[in-house]
């Protein structure tokens, strides 16, 4: 039996809806670190398949798990944002249901993490080919999620990561201080996001973090592209999904003008808009030929009528988004 402290260095969180095909194997790898200064929060997003009584299972034999039951499925980003709120660790780092982490993650991070005490700590990640992707594709999903390594010091984090690129966007391949987590959720709309939601997330941590570390080594994540939203064939009802990133748009634009920030901020603004519309186009692509008019109905309802045509004349992304999960 682990003894659990008043305040651990690390907070794991597991968003899960349904997911009793595969938690078992996440909260293996959360469960099993080389260093246990840590606690392990699943947010169980009103499944119906089981999953909340596996993780009830593991939370008998160890008192680091504590289970947060939405009463109603909720949506990836307020899930994530439960487990943030509850969390009591320092640093807080978010593990999908699908994926695990290596033995020594905490241990490796928990070094870094004490010796520089970043705002945000970006580390190395393995993409495991889940669904028979190219390997070009998955290739550039790796590229994709490295890490920029070295610290960068700035107020301006928002516009060298969605404008320069130096490193991306994706939530579950860093650790971050849980006060500035905390104080960014503050600004997370009450919407069901179940795609995307990393970009808001992340522009809202970006806002407010001042210090960035990636650290270079052995990948210490296994992130099964291919599982989720992303990676996938693109049916009908998956390009509704696929449309529900305007609320992303939407929230970051609410946002900016509320803390009157929009115009310094329209540049990162623009280029979000940009890429997530044409996502949303390239995936119409994808659709099966007899839903395509459906889809292109679809499209126009959620963006409106002149943007569409203006991401239907520019499908041919600049800014290839491959994670978007």
């Amino acid at each position: 039996m682990f003894l659990l402290r008043k305040r651990p260095l690390i907070t794991i969180v597991i968003c899960a809806y349904n997911a009793s095909r595969c938690i078992e194997r996440s909260l293996k790898s959360a469960l099993s670190q080389t260093y246990d200064d840590i606690e392990v929060i699943v947010v169980d997003d009103c499944s119906d398949d089981g999953t909340a009584q596996i993780a009830e299972t593991f939370a008998k034999k160890d008192k680091r798990l504590r289970i947060i039951y939405h009463a109603k499925n909720l949506g990836i980003a307020l899930a994530r944002k439960s487990g943030a709120l509850s969390a009591r660790g320092k640093y807080v780092a978010y593990l999908d249901a699908d994926d695990a982490y290596v033995p020594q993650f905490c241990e490796v991070v928990a070094a870094s993490l004490n010796q520089y005490s970043p705002d945000i700590l970006h580390f190395p990640s393995a993409v495991i080919n889940a669904n028979n992707h190219s390997i070009e594709t998955i290739q550039d999903v790796k590229d994709f999620i490295a890490p920029h390594i070295g610290n960068i010091a700035s107020d301006n984090l928002i516009d060298i990561c969605f404008c320069d690129r130096s490193f991306r966007w994706t939530l579950w391949n860093k650790v971050y201080d849980r006060k500035l987590l905390q104080r960014a959720f503050k600004h997370l709309p009450d919407e069901h996001i179940c795609i995307a939601e990393d970009v808001l997330i992340m522009y809202l941590v970006l806002y407010y973090a001042r210090e960035y570390i990636g650290i270079a080594g052995e990948d210490l994540y296994s992130y099964s592209f291919g599982l989720g939203v992303t990676g996938s064939a693109v049916s009908l009802q998956k390009f509704e999904q696929y449309n529900r990133q305007v609320l992303v748009v939407e929230a970051i634009k609410t946002f900016l003008e509320e803390v009157g920030d929009f115009d310094k901020r329209k540049t990162s603004f623009d280029i979000i808009y940009h890429d997530l519309i044409r996502s949303t186009g390239d995936a119409l692509l994808a659709v099966d030929s007899k839903d395509a008019d459906q889809a292109c109905k679809v499209f126009v309802q959620w963006w409106g009528k002149e943007n569409v045509d203006q991401a239907l004349g520019d499908t041919a992304s600049s800014f290839h988004l491959p994670l978007i999960k």
